[in-house]
């Protein structure tokens, strides 16, 4: 599309009319594609659109990386799949309109993959290979792990843009260049949080998002025999029901995802141990259970740990315990 501007040139009585020609960008036609964030060999749909001609009755012809794939008359949409990570894909729409003019629209895709891990900040017994969970009105924190390339180089992470958001909220505070990862909380309210974070290099040429939705679970805790000289028996967890073969018995109670101001650091937690129904002495994770005298009977143990800091964190465990009993 060009655009004519007129300049009157007064010199030696003249004057000269002059049309100085300036290059406007074309819009005429946009092209639109999804999704919107191609991940590396994810199909991708595009679609060309435009306000000022009639599509249906033009001639459009697709072309990738600089060759024809596809076209026909009206024919608006197109499918491709985005190229592998370190490459991209250069897509062109050309469409001639009945009265022979042309028009084009072109997009570069150039796919991006990010990930996103999360670990959540709560306490885990020693030797537990699992993950820590994410607790009721605990923290975590979300790394997006991008991988991007331009021009065959790998961009460093801490060389992106972040944009954070929760919940569909923007985290302003957050986000910004370098910014690879934040720290959720969960409130009082019990519902699942969702992570969105959109990443995009300096130049705007490369994007990629990554979604996490973290659900908060209650805190627990497991009832373990403790032995005097190893100590925790933590790959054995107690039953229901345990017969009591010796003269006493050690229990420990460990507690899986609190919130602790440090971690492996028991402090900021509170135990209450119950000897049927009746509060023990015993304010400590451990607790020693002694049976004097032959008579068979059953004790119902129970143990609380609390979080008094997080309303929301604790949790019960009871065993029963039986003495001189038959096996």
């Amino acid at each position: 599309m060009k655009k004519v501007l007129y300049y009157i040139v007064c010199g030696l009585g003249l004057y000269l009319p002059m049309a100085v020609f300036a290059q406007l960008p074309d819009t005429t036609l946009s092209l639109r594609f999804s999704p919107q964030y191609p991940q590396p060999g994810q199909s991708v749909s595009f679609t060309v659109l435009s306000g000022a001609i009639d599509l249906n009755r033009s001639d459009i012809t697709w072309l990738v990386n600089g060759s024809e794939v596809s076209s026909g008359k009206g024919k608006t949409s197109f499918k491709t799949t985005a190229a592998r990570e370190g490459s991209q894909t250069s897509i062109r729409v050309v469409a001639v309109t009945a009265d022979g003019k042309d028009y084009e629209v072109s997009q570069v895709i150039n796919p991006g993959t990010v990930d996103l891990i999360w670990e959540a900040k709560s306490y885990t017994p020693p030797f537990y290979r699992g993950k820590a969970l994410y607790p009721f009105q605990g923290e975590a924190t979300v790394v997006a792990m991008s991988n991007f390339y331009e021009n065959g180089t790998r961009l460093s992470p801490k060389n992106l843009i972040y944009a954070w958001k929760v919940n569909g909220q923007n985290v302003r505070e957050a986000s910004g260049f370098g910014k690879d990862s934040m720290t959720v909380t969960s409130g009082v309210v019990l519902r699942a949080i969702e992570v969105i974070v959109t990443v995009s290099s300096q130049s705007g040429k490369t994007l990629g998002t990554g979604r996490v939705v973290l659900t908060p679970q209650s805190p627990e805790i497991v009832l373990y025999e403790e032995a005097p000289l190893y100590g925790p028996l933590y790959h054995r967890a107690l039953g229901q029901t345990i017969n009591l073969l010796n003269e006493e018995i050690w229990l420990k109670a460990a507690p899986y995802f609190f919130s602790t101001a440090v971690p492996h650091d028991l402090s900021t937690l509170t135990f209450d141990w119950r000897v049927n129904n009746t509060a023990a002495s015993e304010q400590d994770s451990s607790i020693i259970l002694r049976h004097t005298g032959t008579e068979t009977g059953r004790s119902l143990i129970g143990a609380k740990a609390t979080n008094p800091a997080k309303l929301l964190q604790y949790s019960n465990r009871q065993v029963t315990i039986t003495f001189n009993a038959e096996e």
